[in-house]
């Protein structure tokens, strides 16, 4: 019986007091903020994830000076020509960004699971004055 007294937020005619609605104590706590908490910080997360992305880019791309960073290098190859087909010395140049691979991590997906209970009670002296 005094569970149900406490759970429906009744008087105690003995002590002259009210139990105060669990309700009462969440107040102080913004859902908002709360439920808005984590998806924030993965996209703080997110944007961490791009900076640190770019900045390894920038690493294999570029030389200190802006100056693109490449990969020079010899190769054999046929080249056809009126007196047959001759294999002959090129060389090349590309971009490193282009030979490297490169992953790019991000966040697909998200779950928050959101679970609350309230596990205090608290009784409050009940205002006669009325």
């Amino acid at each position: 019986m005094e569970d149900e007294k406490k759970l429906l937020n009744v008087e105690d005619e003995k002590e002259n007091t009210k139990v105060g609605a669990p309700i009462d104590y969440l107040k102080g706590l913004s859902m908002s903020t709360l439920i808005s908490a984590p998806l924030i910080a993965v996209n703080e997360a997110q944007q961490q994830l791009v900076a640190s992305t770019l900045d390894y880019y920038y690493k294999v791309a570029c030389e200190d000076d802006e100056k693109k960073r490449c990969l020079e290098f010899k190769l054999q190859r046929p080249v056809e020509l009126p007196g047959g087909i001759e294999m002959q010395e090129v060389q090349e140049k590309t971009p490193l960004l282009s030979i490297v691979p490169i992953s790019s991590i991000m966040n697909d997906e998200v779950n928050v699971d959101f679970k609350m209970e309230n596990t205090t009670s608290c009784i409050e002296p009940l205002d006669t004055k009325e």
